[in-house]
């Protein structure tokens, strides 16, 4: 895979080997884009394959990441690259210790993608089932060593994110990912939002249902409206038992957006930070110590859902209604039956997503073996409870047995989707196309491609020493010859563009970028005739 170009050393040493046998034909035209807005298009480049190779093996799931914040950033399931996953998850641990993930970029929907990247996982919830991982180096064909990252933007596009409220029943979907079923290339799948899921039965939807099949390798994969925007993450899909009915779920993207919005916070791993033991940080459960492994069973015992109210034996307040400003104390109050005499538990309090108060165990039950529980917060002596985002998790034997969140005062949205990207990340123009050999029609792989800025011819740039400011795009063809060029073109503008290769003449020529124009936008094949 390609390494990147970079317009000094190697890359601009052909160039300059190569300024006497410039042959100068123009560039061939553009080809017709298949989809009229260029929606699928642009959610192609924003897909991946991913592997994780689990600890002390040399094979792993194989699943699908989508680019999500920036050109380094991709989001897919935590079982992608955990040991567990799902509501009743008890564990964070990973598949392998330093939180590796082989990433291959799609380029080309009739090829199978190469591996190009390794990321790491850097935040994430077994229990939503939600995973982000960053890029840190590329794949250099040994999977124990990495390289460096290329200078400037990588080839890989975010898509906006939708708002999952906006979702609404019979709306159409398409599915995106690597699925067994469907070979080595992607595979595109399509049907309607079919009702809508609450897996972990907090109150608040989190996951779509769909007639759209979802299945094995699709895991983390991209789920799109009509508009061509991220509405989730495919995850899972539930058949009968005699195979007459299917029905996929999605994670909403609503509920991956606070940890989207966190990894993009964390600094960009490094490949020295990435050969130590990774450890993925978790909206809300960071600050929250693990259960303990060997805590003794709690039998049948059963705690109900939880209310919160501002006093004891206080009426309950309005399902989802915050409860007010001011608050001296708070109430967490849940029936339980079936409890057994002595049995450890214990309670943690949260605030805005770390822990304020309690312990996961540590405690034996007095309270009996049925009633109800009431669990107090209270400010410091002469203070109230600030206004925000609080939760409560109940534990039995280091299990977890019940949890809620409310609010106090004007809380902030638990969720509350990113702005989309700025407009011009998606209407600018990435162009691509393949290199080939004039004479056997083979591809040529390393071949560099640049595009000038307007205004700039290749004589001018090769004249100056090839100074990196008079290039607009770049990129490196990989194994097959393709290229796709960083960062995407404004468009309105004419851009001389350049194709090089070692032992080739150089071909260059004007690329008129319009308003009309898909994004991607492809060139027909660039045949270069090799030096005599």
């Amino acid at each position: 895979m390609s390494r990147g170009a970079r317009l000094t050393g190697r890359a601009a040493a052909w160039l300059g080997l190569l300024a006497l046998g410039l042959s100068g034909p123009s560039v061939p035209a553009q080809g017709a884009s298949t989809e009229d807005d260029g929606s699928l298009e642009r959610a192609l480049l924003s897909t991946a394959h991913l592997l994780t190779v689990e600890q002390g093996t040399d094979q792993g799931p194989s699943c699908t990441g989508v680019v999500v914040g920036d050109d380094r950033t991709l989001l897919t399931n935590w079982h992608c690259v955990g040991k567990d996953a799902g509501v009743q998850s008890r564990t964070r641990e990973l598949l392998n210790t330093r939180g590796w993930v082989f990433v291959a970029p799609t380029r080309d929907p009739r090829q199978a993608p190469a591996f190009a990247y390794v990321a790491r996982v850097v935040v994430g919830e077994p229990t939503l089932d939600v995973a982000v991982i960053r890029i840190f180096g590329t794949f250099t064909g040994d999977p124990e060593r990495p390289g460096p990252l290329p200078d400037g933007p990588l080839p890989l596009m975010p898509l906006p994110l939708a708002n999952s409220d906006s979702v609404r029943l019979g709306q159409g979907v398409r599915v995106l990912g690597y699925p067994s079923l469907g070979g080595d290339t992607i595979t595109l799948t399509e049907g309607r939002i079919s009702g809508f899921d609450d897996e972990n039965q907090d109150g608040t939807p989190d996951a779509f249902k769909t007639d759209a099949e979802v299945n094995h390798g699709n895991s983390g994969g991209l789920a799109i409206n009509d508009q061509g925007h991220h509405i989730g993450i495919p995850t899972w899909a539930l058949t009968e038992k005699e195979g007459s009915g299917k029905i996929s779920r999605i994670r909403m993207i609503n509920a991956a957006v606070p940890y989207i919005q966190q990894a993009l916070a964390l600094p960009a791993p490094s490949l020295a930070d990435a050969q130590t033991p990774a450890q993925p940080l978790g909206v809300g459960t960071s600050a929250v110590p693990a259960p303990p492994p060997a805590a003794p069973q709690a039998g049948a015992a059963r705690v109900g859902p939880v209310t919160f109210l501002p006093e004891p034996n206080s009426p309950a307040p309005t399902a989802g209604a915050p409860l007010p400003s001011g608050l001296r104390r708070v109430v967490a109050q849940a029936a339980f039956r079936d409890m057994v005499p002595g049995a450890d538990w214990g309670s943690v309090w949260t605030y805005d997503g770390q822990a304020a108060a309690g312990a996961v165990s540590g405690s034996a039950w007095t309270l009996g073996p049925s009633g109800t529980l009431q669990d107090t917060l209270s400010a410091p002596e002469g203070r109230t409870l600030p206004d925000g985002r609080y939760g409560w998790s109940m534990y039995l034997s280091g299990q977890l047995a019940s949890q809620g969140t409310f609010e106090i005062g004007a809380a902030a949205p638990a969720v509350a989707p990113p702005a989309p990207p700025p407009a011009p990340a998606v209407q600018d123009v990435v162009v691509r196309g393949t290199v080939q050999d004039a004479d056997t029609g083979r591809p040529l792989p390393e071949a560099l491609v640049v595009f000038l800025k307007p205004g700039t011819r290749l004589q001018d740039w090769t004249a100056a020493g090839y100074p990196p400011a008079q290039v607009a795009a770049r990129a490196t063809t990989d194994a097959t010859g393709a290229y796709q060029t960083v960062p995407p073109l404004p468009r309105g503008y004419t851009y001389h563009a350049a194709f090089a290769a070692r032992d080739y003449r150089i071909t260059d020529g004007p690329v008129e970028i319009t308003a009309e124009d898909p994004t991607p936008l492809d060139l027909k094949p660039v045949v270069l005739q090799r030096l005599q």
